[in-house]
């Protein structure tokens, strides 16, 4: 069941505000990572001023799962009522810097924690099962990029775009002081970054051709003995041919 309501006003000439809220309620979900009941809300605010549209954006997501159980070895473990959260910001600018010459750029921030009662197979052991409660979940996210436009004449455009994300996440378990436990494999940080640039050239007849080269870059910032990650880069070349008609 989904049940939800916005409103969007025009707070004054240039500037437009909106919210939103949106209730969800899911009957006996079918697997454990999925919740009972969600509320998101969120709030806009945009700023269309020539030479520049600015936008602002932030989103916040409470979920809760009531009476979750596991089964472990044919019997049925008590998981708690774990809860989690999930917080998004971002901004948006867009901004015209001459003839033929437009600009854009965004930042992005998320992250979402949970703390949840886990259950693990004994693999024979002694005990039925290895109980391992509150064990706590995070992960956080922050991307930027720019982009740039310039058309040098009717039949000749430009482009360039830049990104970067820095990205971590991980669980953080009760039993980590042994060697091999779920934190230990499970956390890491990269960090990510992607280079492009592009042309385009209009032909008669409404055709057009170009060429973007790509270049990307990833970089694993913490290091895992137990589940390595390797760095990559890679370069791609791609060619483009298209016609439009009118």
């Amino acid at each position: 069941d989904v049940a939800g309501m916005s409103l969007t006003s025009r707070i004054s000439k240039n500037l437009q505000g909106k919210i939103g809220y949106r209730r969800r309620h899911v009957s006996a979900p079918a697997y454990n990572t999925q919740h009972d009941d969600s509320d998101w809300g969120m709030a806009e605010l945009k700023v269309n001023s020539a030479p520049a549209v600015v936008q602002l954006r932030y989103q916040v997501e409470l979920s809760r799962r009531n009476g979750l159980q596991y089964e472990a070895n044919n019997r049925l473990v008590d998981g708690g009522s774990p809860e989690s959260r999930r917080h998004w910001f971002s901004t948006f600018g867009s901004f015209f810097l001459g003839k033929g010459v437009t600009a854009s750029a965004h930042y992005a921030y998320a992250n979402r924690q949970f703390e949840q009662d886990l259950a693990y197979d004994s693999f024979g052991g002694e005990e039925l099962f290895i109980s391992d409660p509150g064990v706590s979940y995070r992960e956080e996210v922050h991307t930027l990029g720019a982009d740039l436009d310039v058309e040098v004449t009717e039949w000749l455009e430009f482009g360039a775009l830049a990104e970067y994300a820095d990205s971590r996440a991980g669980f953080q378990s009760n039993l980590d002081d042994e060697e091999g436990q779920l934190g230990a494999i499970s956390r890491m940080r990269l960090r990510q970054a992607r280079y492009s640039g592009r042309v385009i050239v209009h032909l008669p007849e409404h055709w057009r051709v170009g060429a973007t080269a790509t270049y990307f870059d990833n970089t694993n910032l913490r290091n895992r003995p137990l589940n390595p990650q390797r760095d990559g880069e890679a370069m791609i070349v791609m060619g483009h041919l298209g016609k439009s008609w009118q």
